[in-house]
């Protein structure tokens, strides 16, 4: 039998770059921008869904309908666990760098005037 594909409309104009269906009907497809779309009826249509991340994602996993992991740039790595039919990722841990304030602040020092030369004795 041969295989078949049928074009779908994501709804959105970012580049996708990963999907996951965990069946038949319940899909999640990831982008650019921090674009996710999730679908329950096979494709038929797809609802945007907030990311909470501008990075690109370009890949994504489910291992149940609603517990799932998205990967992107810049180390972005999102985790959903929520019930219900549409879930919202949410940003785990990923380290960021912060300057540490300094134990002691640092004082910048007044110039001293310049010496004038004394006269010396002949």
């Amino acid at each position: 039998m041969a295989q078949t594909w049928v074009s779908q409309t994501s709804g959105v104009s970012e580049i996708l770059l990963g999907v996951s269906f965990t069946d038949a009907s319940n899909g999640t497809a990831v982008g650019q921008l921090g674009t996710i779309v999730r679908t329950t009826d096979g494709g038929a249509t797809w609802a945007r869904q907030e990311s909470g991340t501008n990075q690109d994602l370009y890949n994504v996993s489910f291992t149940e309908t609603n517990t799932g992991n998205a990967v992107g740039g810049f180390g972005a790595i999102l985790r959903t666990t929520a019930e219900g039919p549409t879930p919202t990722p949410t940003p785990t841990g990923t380290p960021t760098v912060t300057p540490t304030p300094s134990a002691t602040p640092r004082v910048t020092p007044r110039p001293r005037p310049t010496p004038h030369p004394r006269p010396t004795a002949p």
